[in-house]
């Protein structure tokens, strides 16, 4: 699959957010899907690289997308962060897409990345995927309480919604994504449990499952 790929940093309070934008080989799109890793220590491609694989499918049908590293992860600067601040990273990227063409937007996150992608979510977002999400600090202390409930904080997101999650993930059990599909967000909504998948279903059928889920979803609702 042909794309176009432009690496580089934004700016965010002096400190440099890596990010790489991926386009359409033949042209340049105004539907935008923004990618927040999970960690701690991830990084803008994603376990075994899906973020990589996603941004190309994407691009093949003919949405952009913007991945980027947290601040300390990856390529981007040294700086000290908390669920706060990632959910500010995650706007200021947003924010960088808007300025390079971004009309229609989506948000991919995963594991963790899903807590700071609801927290910081924006009004505009069309639609959303969460990948095997983490979304329990939310409504913990840790370090802080953002909400009572899970269904209060996952309130913000009135958009389309997937989640999918492994049946065996035993870092972030699939009965998070389950309490969110069924208590928490609103129609139009779909939750895929892979079943034997671990945290990240790194297997190439799980992957291949993955890309053909989440590129059907943006497609139909960005």
């Amino acid at each position: 699959m042909e794309t176009n790929m432009t690496a580089g940093k934004i700016d965010m309070d002096g400190h440099g957010i890596a990010v790489v934008v991926t386009q359409p080989s033949d042209r340049r799109s105004e539907r935008y899907v923004v990618m927040a890793h999970g960690g701690p220590g991830g990084s803008k491609d994603g376990p075994s690289d899906i973020f990589v694989k996603l941004a190309a499918h994407l691009a093949n049908v003919g949405i952009a997308s913007v991945r980027f590293d947290m601040l300390g992860s990856g390529e981007s600067d040294f700086a000290e962060t908390t669920l706060a601040g990632e959910a500010d990273q995650l706007l200021a990227v947003v924010k960088f897409a808007r300025g390079d063409g971004c009309q229609r937007l989506g948000i991919l996150a995963e594991s963790l990345g899903a807590a700071a992608a609801v927290l910081g979510w924006p009004d505009d977002a069309l639609a959303g995927a969460f990948l095997w999400p983490w979304f329990e600090p939310l409504v913990q202390n840790w370090p802080k309480q953002w909400y009572e409930r899970l269904d209060d904080a996952l309130a913000v997101v009135q958009a389309p919604t997937l989640l999918i999650h492994g049946r065996a993930d035993t870092e972030v059990p699939c009965q998070e994504s389950e309490r969110a599909h069924h208590q928490c967000l609103p129609e139009p909504k779909r939750l895929v449990l892979v079943p034997g998948g671990d945290h990240c279903l790194r297997r190439h059928v799980e992957q291949v499952l993955v890309c053909v889920e989440v590129v059907q979803w943006f497609t139909r609702h960005l």
